[in-house]
């Protein structure tokens, strides 16, 4: 596993506490996981750090943050 990537737990965990939807738009669609706090930011690759977007909000979000 790369150090920026959320493990297992952590997805399911986060898909759990969002209800399986986007936690922008509220989508059920094409979901993925970011970092609240960037990698480069030093931001960790825990539960407090991931959010569950669909992929277009997961496209937009570093631009409207």
């Amino acid at each position: 596993m790369r150090n920026k990537d959320f493990s297992k737990k952590v997805k399911a965990e986060a898909l759990r506490m969002s209800s399986s939807r986007c936690e922008r738009c509220w989508s059920s669609q094409n979901l993925k996981f970011q970092h609240r706090v960037p990698i480069y930011q030093e931001g960790a690759s825990d539960l407090n750090n991931c959010i569950v977007l669909c992929s277009k909000c997961y496209e937009i979000v570093p631009e409207d943050q």
